[in-house]
């Protein structure tokens, strides 16, 4: 299955930013299994954590959950009434960061990492650190958890305009070899070398200089403005790209009216598979659940207290309630009413019976 690469994610926050940006955000809906959606006040984003993200038309989203998870509470109660300011993507990787202010919080943001079976959503505060993961996780290189300062993955390969002619001196099959020296995908690695008429089997050792100068203006010509298109087979997308392929001349193409429209047609036609449980999500919930066990535990610690004077005053007690009682008819919730102070006991009395 293709999933956005880093070059359709240059061209995907391009196109959300210029579409996006001056709108206010208006719900959040998490439809399990990965699936997100941010709407805002004219149009949605579909988030899915195997590898998407792309502004797609309300009527191509699920019937919203009758119950929000605990995840999408918290970012409706964050992000109310909050001004998308900017849709960036962070590092040439697959992460877009959308940016938001509002009176209460000032500047945040909802980072979304589309890392396949890694893919993570982050509420981060005005200081960039992470007030809550949707997933928690642990890296060699970073953590991904509640207080702690957000940090990009890391990485030793280069930005495809970066590369330079002594780049491209190595050794290994022409793609392999690029792979590691840039953080271009392979997907549009191969379209670099079709541009640059480089065959997908020559090894780097063997490039001479006229080919690497025409490789290194190949990498230039991928970033100018996008063409997108999806392609397909007996009337079937396989493939969706945000620039024109040569490498799939003879493909049969059809051209799209934006990078998110050829995303959302290939994303359309796949069959979803069961991902990974919703870990933060139940993460949250847990800790919502010791908040209500400790409450509980006061009350009963107070109740026990409670108990053990009226124990201890079990005479005293008796002859007040039978005295209120008289008063007011047999009624002990009238004559609560009735006694002051006298009453705060009855009622201590009364919800100790309850317990």
């Amino acid at each position: 299955m293709q999933q956005l690469a880093n070059l359709d994610c240059f061209f995907l926050a391009k196109e959300m930013n210029s579409s996006l940006a001056g709108g206010f955000f208006e719900n959040f809906y998490d439809y399990g299994e990965g699936l997100f959606r941010v709407r805002f006040s004219k149009q949605s984003v579909l988030v899915d954590l195997r590898g998407f993200a792309f502004v797609a038309a309300d009527g191509s989203f699920p019937e919203a959950p009758r119950q929000p998870s605990s995840f999408a509470m918290l970012l409706r109660k964050r992000f109310e009434s909050a001004k998308l300011e900017s849709v960036a993507q962070l590092g040439f990787d697959r992460i877009f960061e959308f940016s938001f202010t509002s009176k209460q919080y000032g500047r945040h943001s909802l980072v979304v990492e589309l890392f396949g079976k890694q893919g993570n959503l982050l509420l981060l505060d005005s200081e960039r650190r992470i007030v809550k993961p949707f997933a928690k996780a642990s890296y060699a290189a970073r953590s991904l958890a509640d207080g702690i300062a957000y940090v990009l993955p890391p990485s030793e390969k280069k930005h495809p305009l970066e590369l330079e002619a002594g780049d491209l001196d190595g050794k290994g099959r022409i793609v392999s070899f690029l792979s590691k020296q840039t953080s271009l995908a392979p997907f549009y690695l191969e379209e670099a070398c079709a541009r640059a008429g480089i065959a997908l089997d020559k090894d780097a050792s063997a490039l001479d200089a006229a080919e690497k100068k025409a490789l290194l203006s190949a990498f230039a010509s991928l970033f100018k403005e996008p063409s997108p298109c999806v392609f397909l087979k007996g009337g079937t997308p396989f493939a969706f790209s945000s620039i024109s392929l040569k490498k799939l001349d003879g493909s049969e193409c059809v051209g799209a009216s934006s990078v998110s429209h050829a995303a959302s047609s290939y994303f359309s036609s796949i069959e979803r598979k069961q991902p990974q449980a919703r870990k933060g999500d139940l993460d949250f919930q847990l800790q919502s659940q010791e908040v209500l066990a400790g409450g509980f535990e006061v009350k009963a610690v107070e109740l026990q207290k409670a108990g053990k004077w009226v124990f201890e005053n079990e005479g005293a007690v008796a002859e007040l309630l039978a005295a209120a009682k008289e008063k007011n008819g047999g009624s002990l919730s009238a004559s609560a009413k009735s006694l002051g102070v006298k009453a705060r006991v009855e009622k201590q009395f009364l919800e100790i019976e309850k317990e």
